[in-house]
């Protein structure tokens, strides 16, 4: 039987098989419902209200223990931002079915390429992870291929993944 839940997550509201049940997102990442037949799951944030910087991504991965593949568009995190420590507990789903994690937006900040380790070291069966690496001279990203060799270089719980990095 093939899976074919899907989940879009856009502007703080969840839908979760049909388009008319929506739940809104609680302000802090308390999840207290999961999404157990969740496979896969479209992360397109434009604006991080709460700044936890896509913490909480992580968090809300505890709720989705059969997601396999997840793809993230998060926005830049204003300067001066320090994001609270990445969660300790780390999502079954990471550990034991997430396979495919596409990251749509990355300009080289400190937050993601921390989260992007987050998802390798702790991705025991992923098999793939692409960066769309954003060109930006004026500001934070003057380098993408400087990016890019750092993301290839971060080590990987898996012995398949193949981290493909493009611009």
């Amino acid at each position: 039987m093939k899976k074919t839940n899907r989940c879009r997550l856009n502007r703080g509201m969840v839908s979760d098989k049909l388009p008319e049940t929506l739940i809104r997102m609680p302000p802090e990442p308390v999840f207290v419902f999961g999404f157990h037949e969740l496979v896969e799951l479209e992360l397109e944030i434009r604006h991080d209200v709460h700044d936890r910087q896509g913490i909480w991504v992580i968090q809300f991965l505890c709720c989705a223990p059969n997601l396999e593949r997840l793809h993230i568009d998060l926005p830049v995190p204003h300067e001066g931002f320090k994001p609270p420590p990445l969660p300790e507990e780390v999502p079954s789903c990471l550990l034991f079915q997430l396979k495919e994690i596409k990251i749509r937006y990355f300009e080289g900040n400190e937050q993601m390429f921390e989260m992007i380790s987050y998802f390798l070291s702790h991705g025991s069966v992923l098999e793939v992870l692409k960066v769309k690496i954003e060109e930006d001279e004026e500001y934070s990203n003057p380098s993408p291929l400087r990016n890019a060799i750092k993301l290839l270089e971060l080590p990987r719980n898996s012995k398949k993944c193949r981290v493909v990095a493009y611009v």
